[in-house]
């Protein structure tokens, strides 16, 4: 038996992909929650301090989300699990630099893209069916978990303020762990457990922080926009990796980074040009994925090969 555990709901968009196939091959169970009592032989989690909590376990780890910062970056939890399976050479060097053992890290991709990158049209076509009126562009507004929610919540307000003078639909997914309306008008917001993926598709630009969410809209090449404001109370000392060149003020060069005040201009920079930032957002879909629609597929090979030889 193989347990998939973990902590947040919205982790669970990371496990399914790789759940569902594996089960095909394996009895497999998922568990929510932050102690395992279900215990097995095999547990996988995306949430690497369930292996400090559950030190009896044999864990593998996952990415539960594919940024660049210190929340997805080598621990000393990291350590105690028996495999990690990342998404890219990229993240892997990042470990191996950090202490752990090379044996250790298996490069799979990131399975929750999997769907997006193989079945775009269709994914497309049944999100589009849910929505009434969409005909101008539409922004989707993804702030993190780590983002301060007074913070949060004044860039929803200028965005339903904007989204009427620069004539853009706008759709609105909080995280699990902030998940407020202020109010149902001049927005359509979406379960916080929600898979956002689907969403991606009908998207024109996303708007966000330092969400993991940036780097999964980057697949589809489209504008991204980073704002500084919903995150300045936590930076540098939660976010920013020391010494990375690729990184201001806790923000990759993946989009526009902007305050507050900039936000009008930056959405009309990013539907007048959409191209900018293209060749940044390759950079980084290259670098943090392998983009070929086949991560799943490796995942369950690496983690029945695990299985099988450690029986």
């Amino acid at each position: 038996m193989i347990v998939f555990h973990y902590i947040h709901k919205q982790h669970l968009s990371t496990l399914l992909p790789i759940y569902n196939a594996l089960k095909d091959h394996t009895p497999c169970k998922i568990y929510y929650g932050t102690r395992l009592k279900h215990i097995s032989e095999w547990a996988i989690t995306s949430y690497v301090f369930l292996i400090k909590e559950n030190t009896h376990q044999r864990y593998i780890w996952h990415h539960h989300g594919i940024y660049p910062f210190k929340g997805d970056l080598p621990s000393l939890y990291h350590n105690k699990a028996e495999y990690l399976l990342v998404a890219s050479s990229w993240f892997k060097e990042r470990f191996i630099k950090k202490g752990i053992k090379e044996e250790k890290i298996k490069v799979i991709g990131y399975p929750k893209l999997d769907v997006l990158i193989n079945n775009y049209d269709k994914l497309r076509e049944l999100t589009i069916s849910r929505f009434n009126n969409l005909d101008n562009p539409i922004v989707l507004y993804t702030p993190s978990w780590l983002g301060t929610r007074i913070e949060a919540d004044k860039t929803e307000i200028l965005l339903k303020k904007l989204s009427k003078e620069l004539q853009f639909s706008l759709i609105i997914k909080r995280h699990e762990t902030s998940n407020v309306r202020l109010n149902t008008k001049d927005a359509i917001y979406l379960d916080s457990k929600e898979n956002i993926v689907p969403y991606y598709t009908i998207a024109d630009i996303l708007i966000t922080d330092i969400s993991s969410t940036a780097f999964e809209f980057a697949h589809l090449d489209r504008p991204i926009i980073q704002v500084k404001d919903n995150i300045k109370s936590i930076l540098p000392k939660h976010v920013l990796i020391e010494n990375e060149e690729y990184l201001s003020e806790g923000l990759t060069d993946i989009g526009i980074r902007c305050y507050r005040t900039e936000l009008k201009e930056a959405i009309r920079r990013s539907i007048d040009n959409p191209e900018e930032y293209s060749d940044n957002r390759k950079k980084w879909v290259n670098r943090i994925n392998i983009p070929d629609g086949k991560s799943t597929e490796r995942a369950i090979s690496e983690i029945m090969k695990i299985v099988e030889d450690k029986a």
